[in-house]
């Protein structure tokens, strides 16, 4: 049996790492022997090394962006002047076109897909939250990648995903008609269930699939264990707002555990929020460090160690609450948008929505949630692993139930054109 997945990996985010691996290991106890293939941006060396029985090859997203995805993230070990930024921004508007992903989807240079799906038993489309307009690019890779798979009869699946919003009504109608030929979708928050179900699409809803990867150790109710900041927020003053309160609430605690600044993702973004929350702990005279992890295990060792974690960063809450660290989310997104609705469903899953703070949130309100927080913990210890078993349960129930017999393929041999 061969099985290949896709998803939003191999871009810096450790966190969607943590989906892939969680997906990896659900296939490989789903289906034991199975040919596994993750189609991915950018495959982690450290990631490929754990997985040395599954093969990795470039995802669609890698041709058909045009090199444009680093304007978004844009990565550590590379310097960006003016005119490179310009010229990424540019390449960002022709990669989001219509006319930019006709002209390349055909490029020679997935033609290796082709061969790779039509010689499939299954393709699954993994999560979370890329299917979403603003990156438009990136959805009609993911679609092309389906696409194939329709065509040569290769049964596929959507596995955790979160959807929207669509304004585009010719995306989002697209969009609806992958989604029919599915043989089953699940999706990871309330409000991609409910978008699904006003379009007559049937899903299963369960959380975040890296839950599923689940951590057991001993309650430790240790405060010397440093508190973990995962802030990624460009707006300096909003940062130093939040920094400040953290350090007052740091030095309420009385701990003499230091604030571990850690960045989830491996973006220049990312780490000059990270300096500014730094500045500000040091000014409050709150002995602090940076961690900057080299991989998704080097993530979860450091969230791990935290006695409390507070992120701005969706999967950052995710590893945490799943080794059983009481987590704060900073949810400041806008209202209705795909980031808030996501944090918005996780941190209710796990009975924890009172936990939320955003840019209104009063200073008082903030310490008085942060320190009920840590008052909790022995009771959030008690529940997560419970709650991440019954997730790695149900999709292990999802994953077994998909069916892996390839229909009639009129199109064994076409070339991509045919496929479109």
């Amino acid at each position: 049996m061969k099985i290949i997945i896709s998803g939003g990996w191999g871009y810096g985010n450790l966190g969607d790492d943590a989906i892939l691996l969680a997906t990896l290991d659900l296939l490989q106890q789903a289906y034991e022997g199975a040919e596994i293939v993750a189609l991915t941006y950018s495959p982690d060396p450290l990631v490929r090394d754990r997985y040395p029985n599954v093969r990795f090859a470039r995802a669609a997203h890698s041709v058909l962006d045009w090199g444009s995805s680093e304007a978004m993230f844009r990565r550590l070990d590379r310097h960006y002047g003016l005119l490179n930024r310009v010229q990424l921004k540019c390449r960002e508007a022709i990669a989001n076109s219509e006319l930019a992903y006709r002209i390349r989807e055909n490029d020679p240079k997935i033609l290796y897909l082709q061969r790779e799906i039509a010689d499939a038993d299954l393709f699954v489309m993994a999560g979370g939250g890329y299917f979403n307009e603003h990156w438009a690019s990136n959805v009609r890779a993911h679609l092309r990648e389906v696409d194939l798979a329709r065509a040569h009869g290769v049964p596929y699946a959507l596995l955790g995903q979160t959807f929207g919003a669509f304004r585009d009504a010719a995306l989002k109608q697209r969009i609806a008609g992958t989604m029919r030929g599915a043989q089953a979708i699940a999706v990871r928050d309330e409000f991609s269930h409910r978008d699904l179900a006003a379009l007559q699409i049937d899903a299963a809803l369960i959380p975040d699939i890296a839950l599923s990867g689940v951590r057991t150790r001993p309650f430790e109710a240790d405060a010397e264990r440093p508190v973990g900041l995962i802030l990624n927020n460009g707006n300096e003053a909003f940062l130093a707002r939040m920094a400040s309160v953290f350090a007052r609430f740091v030095a309420d605690s009385g701990s003499g555990a230091p604030v571990d600044v850690i960045m989830s993702r491996r973006w220049q973004g990312d780490l000059e929020a990270s300096l500014t929350v730094q500045h500000v702990l040091n000014q409050h005279r709150i002995e602090n460090r940076l961690v900057l992890p080299s991989s998704v295990f080097d993530l979860e060792s450091a969230l791990a160690r935290c006695r409390l974690v507070i992120s701005e960063n969706l999967h950052g809450l995710i590893v945490a609450a799943r080794n059983q660290v009481p987590v704060v989310a900073v949810n400041d997104y806008p209202v209705g948008s795909p980031n808030h609705r996501k944090f918005d469903s996780f941190m209710s899953q796990i009975g924890s929505e009172r936990f939320c703070i955003d840019r209104e949130s009063e200073v008082g309100e903030t310490l008085d949630l942060l320190h009920a927080r840590l008052a909790s913990a022995e009771a959030f210890h008690a529940f997560m692993p419970r709650f991440c078993q019954g997730v790695r349960e149900d999709y292990l129930r999802f994953v077994r139930g998909l069916r892996h017999a390839r229909a009639a393929r009129p199109l064994p041999a076409a070339p991509l054109a045919a496929c479109a």
